[in-house]
């Protein structure tokens, strides 16, 4: 065979190639399940929980504090004691699709200590935590695009009794969250998630209601660096418990798309509350 014959060949055959796929490119746009086949997805956001966005078919990330310390002073059950505890969350998320993630979260170690300051004595129960498993379905606006300025999923969850050592309840509890977020002019975001559990009471011997509702604002101050406040509150239906409420403050740093930090640190307002919660969290999505 000639090179001159040869050549020809190459090029009506790369013409061929251009024409096929331009034509799919072309069917491709009027089919939006071709189309995800053939543009890569964008990335979607990518922050500690809860917030409506999903991480996508296929793939999976972990999100785990490295520092989570609680201090409680003022528990109107525990008057004369000092609380303090250290814990470390971790959480794994896997995409089933585009727009539904299953997670699995776990204490991984737990260690609390009661001092009472009138006795003058200590105690320390520390274990492995409560499982709890959870779903996550972004109903509206999944990508954080500029033109989506809302979005909104739906996140069951269980939480199943592993704890030991009389840290947590016994029973089994459940409820759902609603995170939502809205982009607000002047680089402005606004998250809101709503909650409805049902929850173990305080003796440990039936159920009760817990609604709850975390209040985010916050603003990119620096290329990757988010500063926000949070309003955070808890009521149940059991009588005579108050009321728990707490202001949070922080920063997140979104060191790569797949990458993120946060220090969060909340401050308890109610009389109910934890005095004090210092948290390091990392995220990481593969």
């Amino acid at each position: 065979m000639s090179h001159g014959l040869s050549i020809r060949s190459f090029v009506l055959a790369a013409l061929a190639s251009g024409s096929l796929t331009s034509a799919a490119v072309a069917d491709a746009r009027l089919d939006p399940d071709r189309l995800s086949e053939i543009a890569p997805v964008a990335l979607r956001p990518l922050a500690p929980e809860p917030h409506p966005y999903t991480i996508g078919r296929g793939r999976f990330a972990y999100e785990v504090d490295v520092v989570n310390f609680t201090l409680d002073r003022h528990d109107p059950d525990r008057s004369n004691q000092r609380v303090t505890a250290w814990e470390w969350p971790l959480r794994v998320s896997y995409g089933l699709t585009d727009d539904l993630d299953v997670q699995v979260g776990v204490d991984t170690f737990v260690t609390e200590t009661v001092r009472d300051r009138r006795a003058g004595t200590r105690e320390r129960s520390s274990g492995f935590g409560d499982i709890t498993l959870r779903l996550k379905w972004n109903v509206l606006g999944n990508d954080g695009a500029d033109d989506e300025a809302f979005a909104l999923a739906l996140a069951p969850q269980i939480r199943v009794p592993t704890r030991r050592h009389g840290l947590t309840p016994n029973g089994v509890e459940g409820g759902l969250e609603v995170p939502m977020k809205a982009y607000l002019p002047e680089g402005f975001e606004l998250e809101w998630t709503p909650g409805f559990f049902i929850a173990r009471n305080a003796a440990d011997d039936g159920v009760t209601f817990e609604w709850t509702s975390l209040l985010n604002i916050g603003r990119e101050v620096f290329d990757g660096w988010t500063l926000f406040g949070e309003f955070e509150t808890s009521l149940t239906s059991e009588e005579p418990e108050e009321w728990v409420g707490a202001i949070n403050l922080g920063v997140t740093w979104d060191v790569t798309d797949d990458f993120v930090l946060e220090f969060a640190s909340a401050i308890g307002v109610t009389r109910s509350a934890d005095d004090l919660n210092l948290a390091l969290t990392v995220v990481q999505r593969f």
